[in-house]
């Protein structure tokens, strides 16, 4: 998974984001969730189930996988 320009093999867990807007790379079976504030906290601003693609989320505090 790519977040912002950032490779990351074998995602899990949680990734803040600075700036507020997150480019997302996937190619993954786990389910992301994007939050509003950092740490996984605030609303959910999208959920995407798994498999593959590119998206932008605008805001985006954090990316959480599983």
């Amino acid at each position: 998974m790519t977040i912002n320009g950032q490779t990351h093999t074998d995602p899990h867990g949680c990734y803040n984001i600075d700036g507020g807007q997150a480019e997302i790379t996937y190619d993954i079976d786990a389910p992301i969730t994007i939050y509003s504030e950092p740490d996984g906290k605030g609303s959910t601003v999208s959920h995407i189930g798994g498999g593959n693609g590119t998206t932008t989320i605008s805001p985006a505090g954090s990316i959480v996988i599983g």
